[in-house]
């Protein structure tokens, strides 16, 4: 059951191919967004093998081209999921005036001013922040930071949705997984990425000081999720609790502050 389960969050957040499950593994909400850091870890390993892979094959190795592919090729696999909610919800926040408004214009699916603007400062921001990271630190800690941002972002998700109540009053797959989505299923998912952030430590920590990589990675992830918090606090002032795309731009906005507080480093 565990493994369908997987296999129903990977068909869910990701465009990557799934096996064909029945309708029982969708139910359980929480329990399949507690695969969500693992999710961002195959999401992370795939992205970071294609910026390698140019890296590496380049006659004059450049950590901008490195970046922009690793952006790229995230927004692919992910359809732009996590994108889209990032626009909606400062279209939203940003446009409306109350909450029937606000919750209007993020179920609209054009981009206004405002959803524009996010947008790109996301992605011209991840782009020179993970730029820098791979410029500034060795080759296996740049490996290390880019695998490891995507899935505590997934993480963070987690916890939006397990701390915060639907903001609809209409269901959907998005008030299913707010809903279903207990405190129990965060810890699950931060077990199991401080899981992944371990094995990825031991895999790389041979070829650098892991004691170096605790500090800039404990700043992220706690900046991060410091970030998400904040989201989170606004949007229940807002609209009195969250949505889909509440939890889609938790995921940009935590990376984008992740991949900043490590460019400082």
């Amino acid at each position: 059951m565990l493994i369908q389960r997987f296999w129903a969050a990977l068909s869910i957040l990701s465009l990557l191919p799934a096996p064909r499950l029945s309708d029982e593994a969708y139910r359980d909400s929480g329990a399949l967004l507690s695969f969500a850091p693992l999710v961002g870890a195959v999401i992370s390993l795939l992205c970071t093998l294609s910026a390698l892979s140019l890296y590496a094959l380049a006659k004059n190795p450049s950590p901008w081209l490195a970046a922009a592919v690793f952006v790229i090729a995230e927004a692919f696999l992910t359809r732009g999921f996590h994108l889209d909610g990032l626009a909606d919800t400062f279209d939203g926040f940003g446009g409306g005036w109350n909450k029937e408004r606000i919750l209007e214009i993020m179920r609209d699916h054009a981009i206004g001013s405002f959803g524009a603007l996010a947008l790109i400062s996301a992605l011209l921001l991840k782009t020179v922040c993970l730029a820098s990271v791979w410029q500034n630190q060795s080759l296996p800690a740049a490996i290390l930071f880019s695998l490891l941002v995507p899935v505590f972002s997934r993480t963070v998700m987690v916890y939006q949705a397990a701390f915060n109540v639907y903001a609809r009053d209409s269901q959907s797959l998005a008030g299913n997984v707010v809903n279903g989505t207990q405190q129990k299923h965060f810890l699950y998912a931060a077990g199991l990425a401080l899981f992944i952030a371990a094995a990825a430590l031991a895999a790389l920590g041979l070829k650098f000081p892991v004691s170096a990589a605790l500090e800039p990675i404990f700043a992220a992830v706690l900046s991060g999720f410091a970030a998400a918090a904040l989201l989170g606090l606004i949007s229940r002032r807002k609209i009195g609790g969250v949505t889909g795309d509440v939890l889609g731009a938790s995921v940009e906005l935590s990376e984008a502050v992740m991949l900043t507080v490590l460019a400082l480093f």
